[in-house]
């Protein structure tokens, strides 16, 4: 028999989470390509550079894991605060260019009355 808590905490660590991963203000485009290197060889879907950041999406479990933290159950829901990942365990010449890397929840577009012409 399967408890439910077990089942509860597989699907949990494998939810997919997207955290962004902001690069310091003088990141030069080598930086740029060096980070998404380093993402994308720890198993982490990068997204398109834009600004100064990245997107890298990973299921939950493998992000606890590869960067050695315990995302709490709501991260990334409406209404959660953002979560600053750790980066230690990085290699250091992408941790020199990284400023944070953060899980931020969506935008509460439901909070209020709606906009009607």
């Amino acid at each position: 028999m399967t408890d439910d808590t077990d089942v509860q905490g597989d699907e949990r660590r494998e939810r997919d989470v997207t955290a962004l991963v902001l690069l310091r203000p003088t990141a030069t485009v080598d930086a740029v390509d060096l980070v998404a290197g380093e993402f994308r060889r720890l198993g982490f879907e990068v997204g398109p550079f834009l600004g100064i950041a990245m997107a890298v999406t990973a299921p939950l479990g493998h992000v606890e894991s590869t960067l050695d933290v315990t995302i709490p159950a709501r991260a990334g829901e409406v209404g959660d605060d953002d979560i600053e990942l750790p980066i230690s365990a990085l290699d250091p010449a992408v941790v020199a260019v990284v400023d944070r890397v953060v899980i931020e929840p969506p935008a509460d577009l439901h909070d209020g009355p709606s906009w009607s012409p």
